[in-house]
């Protein structure tokens, strides 16, 4: 049997009953799980990570204190009536973690974060529970991801307002329809690299007109970053916000009129 661990290898007793499981050990699932024990909406004895990695496993055990196991048997054990099972594995690995968990009790409530994966897939196996779905986007590693979640018609607005918690704890969350996904992953789940990119070409833009690498990279690393904070903070809109910033017949525009007649809102 596989023993449960917590942090310097103590075991945790049998009649431990965790409040939220977490099934893979990657970085998203690493990020949420950062986000929960920072706001204190859970204590680390109160989580437990399941794996097939056993690296992974002993690195959540020694840097988080969380306790482990490589056993969907034991997790079933251990797990609270009530708790929380997190599926933060890979879409292709989605089946066997759904095989593992069968026999879970139906007031267990499971979120996924898993792209491209229904929630009737998952109800298929679950018919019974509570089942959420949610798109959060990489900057949950530092808690200012933009996450959206969406439910079934078991959810009740109790566990609707814990799963919308839960997200909040690494940035916002908002709930959507559940058609309104895919948009969700074009826009906040893929956007993220879109800015990258952008940020990219500011760059070599800056490195093109004689600037060196190091204040070029400063420069945009700041220019994306203040931007985003001033829209934030001010509370106007991405368009008010341009037009303040655009003098008429300035270098601005001029800009902003290359890319526009490079058809840049049609390719976004």
């Amino acid at each position: 049997m596989m023993t449960f661990q917590q942090k310097n290898n103590t075991e945790i007793s049998e009649t431990s009953k965790f409040q939220f499981a977490v099934i893979g050990a990657g970085a998203m699932a690493t990020a949420i799980v950062k986000g929960l024990l920072n706001k204190n909406i859970y204590k680390a004895s109160e989580i437990i990570f399941l794996s097939r990695s056993q690296e992974k496993l002993e690195k959540q055990n020694k840097e988080l204190g969380i306790a482990i196991t490589t056993s969907y048997d034991e997790l079933k054990k251990q797990v609270a009536d009530d708790a929380f099972l997190l599926l933060g594995v890979k879409p292709q690995v989605m089946p066997i973690a759904l095989e593992g968990l069968i026999g879970i009790k139906d007031s267990n409530k499971i979120i996924s974060v898993a792209a491209g994966i229904k929630i009737s897939t998952i109800e298929k196996k679950f018919p019974e529970n509570k089942i959420f779905r949610v798109m959060p986007n990489t900057p949950a590693q530092i808690s200012k991801a933009a996450s959206a979640v969406s439910y079934n018609a078991k959810s009740s607005k109790e566990s609707i307002a814990k799963v919308k918690e839960i997200f909040s704890a690494i940035g916002i969350c908002v709930g959507v329809n559940e058609k309104d996904l895919d948009a969700v992953t074009a826009l906040s789940g893929s956007g993220p690299a879109y800015v990258f990119l952008m940020t990219e070409a500011m760059t070599n833009a800056g490195i093109k007109l004689g600037l060196s690498k190091e204040v070029a990279e400063t420069l945009a690393r700041q220019t994306v970053y203040g931007a985003a904070s001033l829209m934030i903070e001010s509370g106007e809109s991405a368009q008010v916000l341009r037009k303040k910033v655009t003098s008429p017949n300035g270098t601005t525009q001029a800009g902003i009129e290359n890319f526009q007649a490079n058809n840049f809102e049609e390719i976004v």
